[in-house]
């Protein structure tokens, strides 16, 4: 008797979490666009005054349009600012609109492998609001790599591959 009881709360508990979770397609259906849903982002590229200086698509990396096994490098001087244009792409490429996700619960989030190296800081541009931009400065020489990230609340919608950066002297 006491192990049934067991196994029904145990099964209500894990049917509750489901219907609550995050990842509900009901409640969030990824890519639907406004308030707490989900962007069902496939890549991400970079770009620094209109070029391309970072691309990947479903865990592939690209350099100047082509597959690539590595990473395009990013090179930066200590104490040097480049202002980069945040794109999250779809599934076959497209940029996705900034209006598909960019509201109050999603945010640009970064990692680093070695933050004494190089910081960066969510850009805001005067000129459009939407646009996703964040500045990375080279703070001493040294190489390490990056992750952007898509936040959504307390987690990341999207996560970008490692992005090496370089800092020269």
């Amino acid at each position: 008797m006491l192990k049934i009881k067991k196994n029904i709360l145990f099964t209500f508990i894990i049917i509750g979490l489901t219907l609550t979770s995050c990842d509900n397609e009901e409640s969030n259906p990824a890519g639907a666009g406004t308030g707490s849903y989900h962007t069902d982002a496939d890549g991400v590229q970079l770009s620094v005054n209109g070029t391309i200086i970072y691309k990947e698509l479903e865990g592939q990396y690209y350099i100047d349009g082509a597959e690539s096994e590595t990473s395009a490098m990013i090179i930066v001087d200590v104490g040097m600012e480049k202002e980069i244009l945040v794109e999250f792409l779809s599934e076959d490429g497209v940029v996705l609109e900034p209006d598909d996700f960019a509201d109050d619960t999603h945010t640009l989030g970064f990692s680093t492998s070695e933050p004494d190296i190089i910081s960066t800081e969510i850009h805001t541009n005067q000129e459009s609001e939407d646009d996703l931009l964040f500045i990375l400065t080279g703070e001493s020489e040294g190489a390490v790599t990056l992750r952007v990230k898509l936040m959504h609340g307390n987690h990341h919608d999207y996560r970008s591959k490692l992005i090496s950066v370089t800092v020269n002297p």
